[in-house]
């Protein structure tokens, strides 16, 4: 179906459109790998933060209570993550980290086919005014 027209007009539609197909890309790439997006952008997080409690790391990707607690009991299940039972901290596990780093060699790969649609010198420019615009709080 698309976008109505009268909304193309508007950069920030376009933005949207512009990040909808990298998720997309994202997902497929990531599918191999067995995660999705989500999953993966948890254990980036947990990568950086670990042990972190479950609750830190749903608040800096910007996930809610339900969805975090789902997706946790489903990385538990995978054997990717170990959640300890007091502090509800949460940690990668070795299977974990290879699954993250064979995830962020896809999305690398996602990256440059994306970006380089743009070439080598708008591919920066762009880079350097996402830089801009995206809050570096809710960057991995």
């Amino acid at each position: 179906m698309g976008t109505p027209s009268a909304l193309k007009e508007w950069r920030c539609v376009q933005l949207i459109a512009a990040a909808e197909v990298l998720v997309e890309l994202l997902e497929r790439e990531l599918e191999p790998v067995g995660i999705t997006w989500r999953r993966f952008k948890i254990l980036a997080m947990l990568a950086k933060l670990a042990p972190a409690p479950q609750i830190v790391v749903a608040e800096r990707l910007g996930l809610d209570k339900t969805t975090m607690s789902e997706e946790t009991h489903a990385l538990v299940e995978l054997a990717l993550v170990i959640r300890w039972p007091r502090s509800r901290g949460l940690e990668l596990t070795e299977h974990g980290a290879q699954v993250l780093a064979h995830g962020e060699y896809q999305v690398e790969q996602a990256e440059q086919r994306l970006f380089g649609r743009l070439g080598l010198v708008h591919g920066r420019r762009f880079a350097g005014y996402l830089a801009r615009i995206a809050p570096p709080q809710r960057r991995l």
